[in-house]
């Protein structure tokens, strides 16, 4: 669902980017919720073949190099990277800006990493689910608020029931920077 934005009505958009998405620091969980669940949040970790996020409830890393490849030549993408090499527009919102006016873009929408978000989203204990979420909104919001004429969060609802969610998109609705919102699964509660 993406929200109407009077503020945003009067701005003249030629090209907008409305599926692109960002890539989470290997911060992000882990500087944001309660010390009681920091051992229970994605985590970056390294492998050999490079970094991955491992997870509660997630069997195999996630590799996200080509989550990470913008800017890149096809000929340089692949699966397995370290964060540290990929290229920084996915998680620093002023180089992200310079990219976008070197591809003419004028504003974007950005989503969660797919796989990567898929651990927040199917998290089954109801505290740490909302905490994980409300982590991700506020570094997205933060992260969106650098420029948010051209820059637009879609926040992550949870889904563990239907109170939360409405409470999450309350709370997260008047931020400047808030267009939207994904609803990984109907939050029945389960």
């Amino acid at each position: 669902m993406i929200a109407y934005m009077p503020e945003r009505a009067e701005n003249r958009y030629r090209l907008v980017d409305a599926d692109t998405h960002v890539n989470e620091p290997p911060d992000l969980w882990t500087s944001r919720v309660s010390q009681r669940y920091r051992d229970r949040v994605p985590q970056l970790q390294r492998f050999e073949e490079g970094d991955a996020w491992i997870g509660e409830g997630v069997k195999d890393p996630i590799n996200f190099g080509f989550n990470a490849a913008a800017t890149l030549s096809r000929f340089e993408r692949k699966a397995w990277v370290r964060f540290d090499d990929i290229p920084r527009g996915g998680y620093d919102p002023a180089v992200r800006l310079e990219e976008m006016d070197a591809d003419l873009v004028d504003a974007a929408v950005f989503y969660p990493t797919p796989r990567l978000s898929h651990i927040v989203i199917s998290n089954k204990d109801p505290e740490l689910h909302l905490e994980m979420v409300r982590a991700y909104n506020d570094w997205l919001i933060d992260y969106c608020s650098h420029d948010p004429s051209r820059l637009g969060a879609i926040v992550l609802l949870p889904n563990r029931g239907v109170d939360d969610a409405v409470a999450e998109l309350e709370r997260v609705a008047e931020k400047t920077s808030v267009v939207g919102a994904l609803l990984g699964c109907y939050p029945h509660g389960d």
